[in-house]
């Protein structure tokens, strides 16, 4: 796309003749209207072709979480043998003190044969427990855990596990008071255990960001997990796009900072470069060099700009990505593909659900952290580098300013003292220094050009000008 803004030398003549000056070797849109109209209208498409491509390109390829909705029991070691200690009241309804306006159901066959029939389950033990069900999303089937003893402050199946379930506990049990005299402290799901343990997690989390944890405090780069959803209605919720388009939106604004960042690195190094025409010969860098001339840079910068920059716009799209992402859920109940909601709960009128999956936007907190902190590292490096980049001193800065060029390349030598364009089979394909060739004084105009012959520095309080006419003092 620059090059095809880039002027020719008519193009520039055109727009000097309009007292209008045109950029040259970098992004410019302030060219647009001065370059041919076919070459417009292919920028043009070019950029807004390549603007969906920013929206979608992330989302190609994305997965769909499958979540098993199961029923967990925690009952005491002689569950199977007493059940007289046991009191259940039908149509009773325990609040759960984690989650607001969310509740755990008793159900009514909880004590019926089919559950008491221990032969259709598993007594496991508290690690195996946590191995198979400590997942945000349970793809194991139902199960019952027997603590040899009991530490619990409440007697709520859903408050008490929520770090190893992020989805509700249905078939909960509600324990009279006898039952709770008749444990014992000793080892279980302790809560102190799983303080220590969030401690522990929370801290690798934040001292290693870049990689992939899954922790009872933040959530993993790019995690899905039911705590980490956008709550957001999209007016057209029944498609999958608006979602891939939100959740790519920030990569597209992501990509136009990153242009502007490039260009301002682009204008200072194009000076920078400009300048040392003043201090020591070097050839011209052209797009379409000839021999004795250099060509432009691969990558537009430097190598030592170009690289560092290109690594780290790729590690903040990357941040960006794991930070907000689409989000697929795909519940299956006894194997079965079911309706998401009940297992969703308050999340369902955030995104999109049918009978095939549940779409919404995801994000993670270990994610946006890890993107901010690389982003102000990006901007603090270009404040450090545009205050401590130097400029030769002598020629004038303008290095993409096509009447600055211009005015550089209208030779003048002290023996004619006429004014001509430096022909390029003259001195194009030489190496060249920006300096005096015909002297100045207080009263009397000199000349500054590019030149393949000796030259000299300008000296501060001389005039040096373009046409005696038109001369002003610099």
């Amino acid at each position: 796309m620059q090059r095809l803004v880039a002027p020719t030398r008519k193009e520039i003549d055109d727009a000097h003749s309009t007292r209008k000056w045109l950029d040259i070797g970098m992004p410019s849109v302030r060219n647009l209207a001065s370059i041919s109209k076919v070459r417009m209208v292919i920028w043009v498409l070019l950029g807004l072709s390549s603007i969906p491509l920013h929206f979608v390109y992330n989302s190609v390829v994305f997965e769909t979480t499958a979540a098993n909705k199961i029923k967990f029991v925690v009952v005491a070691p002689d569950f199977f043998t007493d059940k007289n200690s046991w009191h259940f009241a039908l149509g009773e309804t325990v609040y759960n003190s984690t989650w607001d306006n969310d509740y755990t159901k008793l159900q009514n066959t909880l004590l019926n044969d089919q559950y008491l029939d221990r032969t259709k389950f598993e007594n496991i033990t508290y690690n195996d427990c946590k191995a198979r069900y400590a997942a945000p999303f349970i793809t194991t089937g139902s199960g019952f855990g027997v603590p040899n003893a009991s530490q619990l402050a409440e007697w709520n199946a859903y408050s008490q596990y929520s770090s190893l379930l992020d989805f509700y506990v249905e078939a909960s049990g509600n324990l009279d008071i006898d039952l709770f005299h008749a444990t014992t402290n000793g080892p279980g799901i302790s809560y102190f255990g799983r303080m220590v343990s969030a401690l522990v997690v929370t801290g690798a989390l934040f001292a290693y960001l870049q990689f992939n944890y899954h922790g009872t405090a933040r959530n993993g780069f790019g995690a899905l997990n039911t705590s980490y959803l956008i709550d957001i209605r999209l007016p057209f919720a029944q498609s999958v796009i608006p979602y891939v388009l939100l959740a790519n939106l920030p990569q597209a604004v992501c990509s136009f900072i990153y242009l502007t960042y490039n260009g301002m690195f682009t204008c200072m190094l194009a000076n920078r470069e400009w300048s040392h025409y003043g201090t020591k010969r070097a050839t011209l860098r052209v797009t379409i060099p000839s021999p004795g001339q250099r060509s432009t840079h691969f990558l537009q910068l430097p190598y030592s700009f170009s690289i560092p920059l290109l690594i780290g716009g790729v590690l903040l799209h990357w941040f960006i990505s794991q930070s907000i992402f689409l989000a697929r859920i795909a519940v299956y109940k006894d194997g079965v593909l079911t309706e998401p909601k009940d297992l969703l709960g308050q999340y369902q009128h955030m995104g999109k659900s049918s009978n095939a999956a549940f779409t919404g936007i995801g994000y993670s907190d270990a994610g946006m952290i890890a993107c901010l902190t690389w982003g102000g590292i990006i901007v603090v490096f270009l404040v450090v580098v545009s205050n401590v980049m130097t400029y030769p001193k002598g020629v004038p800065l303008g290095g993409t300013n096509s009447a600055v060029i211009s005015a550089a390349c209208h030779f003048r030598n002290q023996e004619d003292g006429n004014y001509r364009l430096a022909e390029e089979n003259d001195i194009a394909s030489q190496p060249l220094k920006w300096g005096v060739t015909m002297r100045g004084g207080r009263e009397r105009v000199g000349h500054c050009c590019f030149s393949a012959g000796e030259v000299e520095e300008p000296i501060v309080g001389h005039l040096y000008a373009g046409e005696v006419s038109k001369a002003k003092s610099t």
